[in-house]
């Protein structure tokens, strides 16, 4: 492999991975949040959660990244990115996500319980309900995954549906399109496919609305394929 296109694929792959332990991090959080509210009677919960978030303060987030270079090893893919969602859901299985969240809870309750953090009541509470907790974090992080799919998928319907109005010549159209385009990018996992289509759009969007004109030389149209 070039050395560039290594460090390009090692720059997507920290993207993706900042990505992803952001998006399933706030996903943990809340699942660990809920399962909390469940186990635990009214006016002490929301100290528990305290004490959960300075305790897992960085935990949640090296756990996730355990689990992607688990499952990326697993996969035969340790120094690669992650082409589309399906994959991202084979690293996160394969890196053992049940078992890194099971770890999570683990810590919350050894360290709580050593610092005396909250009462012996409700560590009881949370040891009994810990098969609740992870359950939690396991629909959680299906939720987000498939969430993740869902929106994917409308990028490729913005984008096929952009083409179609290049080719229409319709810029109005262009535009609606190009703004769907810009805001579901924010909010996606960044795939290889995906930036790279996005990419080619906005330029080749940017240099007809700057030329003001759908009559590009065939050296303006190749610029557009070039990325950064």
């Amino acid at each position: 492999m070039e050395l560039g296109l290594m460090l390009q694929n090692n720059l997507n792959s920290e993207k993706q991975n900042k990505f992803l332990e952001g998006a399933l991090g706030k996903a943990i959080n809340l699942a660990l949040d809920v399962g909390l509210q469940m186990l635990l009677p009214d006016g002490i919960e929301d100290a528990v959660i305290g004490v959960k978030n300075t305790i897992l303060k960085e935990g949640v987030s090296g756990a996730i990244g355990n689990v992607i270079d688990i499952g990326k090893r697993a996969l035969g893919m340790q120094t690669e990115n992650m082409q589309n969602i399906s994959e991202v859901k084979s690293v996160i299985e394969k890196g053992g996500i049940i078992n890194e969240a099971s770890k999570l809870v683990d810590t919350l309750l050894k360290n709580a319980e050593k610092n005396n953090m909250i009462s012996t009541d409700a560590i009881k509470a949370i040891k009994s309900g810990k098969n609740i907790l992870v359950d939690n974090i396991k629909m959680n992080i299906q939720n987000t995954l498939e969430w993740q799919d869902i929106k994917v998928e409308d990028l490729n319907k913005y984008c096929k549906d952009w083409t179609s109005a290049y080719k229409a010549q319709n810029l109005t159209k262009m535009e609606s399109e190009f703004n769907k385009i810009q805001k579901t990018m924010e909010i996606i996992v960044p795939l290889e496919n995906c930036i790279k289509k996005a990419k080619e759009i906005e330029n080749l969007h940017n240099v007809i609305k700057s030329k003001g004109s759908f009559e590009l030389t065939e050296d303006e149209l190749n610029l557009t394929k070039k990325l950064p």
